[in-house]
């Protein structure tokens, strides 16, 4: 009975997280949506005055950050030309053109809606953490039956036996995410 009360405990603390992240995602991407409009009523007031500064923290800090993302996927065309050229190819502009940096610039600003982009990448990372992947699923099942093989055959105590396995498992994971990681920045 022990074991069914810590499952409940550990479902219900899951929910809880599952909610809060969801919650807190729908807050940041209406945040960011309202930001983005108060970006374009503003943008006529600060190209007629480009010396004023916003009063407003979170919008110069969103206009930051979307100035920042245009500048990096201009950088692209040196850093990553394949990746560019896609872009260019999305918005209807030859990459071999000499001023193709400058079209894209200029279709960014007129055609990009930051926020609509944040949001669908925070969606995305909120629908991944909560999804099990049919990967994990069948890890979770290798691993219980190498556990009850191991506690059936083996006559292992579980209880000294699991952690260090776990610890050995996280360490293999984090590995392998590192060099995922470092792989595909090579790319």
């Amino acid at each position: 009975e022990i074991v069914h009360i810590k499952l409940f405990s550990g479902m219900v603390l899951y929910f809880i997280m599952v909610y809060r992240i969801v919650r807190g995602s729908n807050r940041m991407i209406r945040k960011w949506e309202r930001l983005g409009m108060r970006r374009i009523k503003h943008q006529h007031f600060v190209e007629s005055a480009p010396s004023v500064n916003s009063v407003e923290p979170d919008l110069d800090k969103y206009i930051h950050w979307r100035d920042y993302f245009v500048s990096r996927v201009l950088t692209w065309s040196t850093e990553y030309p394949g990746s560019f050229e896609l872009v260019c190819q999305a918005l209807a502009i030859d990459a071999a053109d000499l001023e193709a940096k400058e079209r894209v610039a200029a279709m960014l600003e007129e055609r990009f809606v930051f926020s609509r982009y944040l949001a669908l990448n925070v969606e995305h990372a909120v629908e991944d953490s909560i999804e099990v992947h049919k990967v994990t699923w069948f890890a979770m099942m290798c691993l219980f039956i190498m556990f009850a093989l191991l506690s059936r055959f083996g006559q292992v105590d579980m209880i000294t036996f699991t952690p260090p396995v776990c610890y050995a498992l996280a360490v293999v994971i984090l590995g392998l995410m590192q060099w995922f990681a470092v792989h595909k920045q090579r790319r």
